[in-house]
């Protein structure tokens, strides 16, 4: 728990409330740029990028009974943009349990494809490629 380099990611663990602000902090001055606080209370945090025509949150929630605080959401055009120049697939920044092969392990056998569209109305090809 808590050594993530500079990345961030939905999932991620932190000790507690400083060490979540830390890294923050830390990744920040990695990708260069600056965020303030939107809310911040003992039990929670969202931090939002200080350029209006940002969308950059992230949103993270202290563990029932516990001091762990965990990273709940990133909407971050931040990272995206600093993998590409990085040159670093994109896709490497979901975690597993987001992932396709994951998805369809998790609802195998609960959700069913339709056999045929109904009348009138076409099934996507993202959806029939499946």
């Amino acid at each position: 728990m808590d050594d993530y380099g500079a990345q961030l990611k939905v999932g991620m663990m932190f000790r507690n409330r400083d060490s979540f602000k830390q890294h923050i902090a830390m990744f920040a001055i990695a990708k260069k740029f600056c965020y303030c606080s939107v809310k911040s209370d003992p039990s929670m945090m969202i931090l939002k990028c200080i350029s209006s025509t940002c969308p950059w949150r992230v949103y993270a929630t202290k563990l029932k009974d516990s001091e762990v605080f965990e990273m709940l959401a990133i909407p971050c055009s931040h990272a995206i943009a600093a993998a590409l120049k990085a040159k670093i697939n994109v896709e490497e920044l979901v975690i597993d349990e987001y992932k396709l092969d994951s998805l369809n392990r998790a609802y195998e056998g609960i959700i069913l494809p339709e056999s045929a569209s109904p009348v009138g109305v076409g099934m996507p090809s993202i959806v029939s490629d499946l």
